[in-house]
């Protein structure tokens, strides 16, 4: 996540009015948004090769030590603190390629004027905090 907010961060200045005369270069941000989906693309695909690595070294771990169980239960677990971790970059890294697919079909569709409006719009939701950590406005009864 943290490549796609800093590309449209770089393309749309906080400083930037958000709607005005001037027209955003949608193929600009098109090649940015289609390079950041490339690019999570590929580590999404190194992901899910190194975790078919570990499944096949743990079945040859099993395998290969099935007299020895401790050092095949040693592989494992090492393999099992891994896991977790190239897990949620794999989650992560389809996150984001969902994010920049999603910004490139809007757009494409778009007209420029609105693009503008629609990255800020994005970026500020990046920004902001989870739902469970905003505070609910206060209603007061009239």
């Amino acid at each position: 996540m943290n490549e796609l907010s800093r590309v449209l961060a770089a393309l749309f200045p906080p400083d930037a009015p958000v709607l005005g005369k001037e027209k955003t270069d949608v193929s600009v941000v098109q090649e940015a948004l289609a390079g950041v989906a490339r690019r999570n693309g590929y580590i999404f695909a190194v992901l899910i090769a190194m975790i078919g690595i570990l499944f096949v070294v743990d079945v040859s771990a099993v395998i290969w030590w099935s007299s020895q169980p401790s050092r095949a239960a040693a592989m494992i677990a090492s393999s099992g603190i891994t896991l977790p971790f190239l897990l949620y970059f794999l989650r992560d890294s389809w996150r984001t390629k969902v994010q920049a697919d999603t910004l490139l079909v809007l757009a494409a569709t778009l007209e420029p004027r609105v693009v503008r409006s629609v990255v800020k719009a994005f970026l500020d939701g990046l920004k902001a905090p989870d739902s469970k950590s905003r505070s609910r406005p206060v209603v007061k009864p009239a």
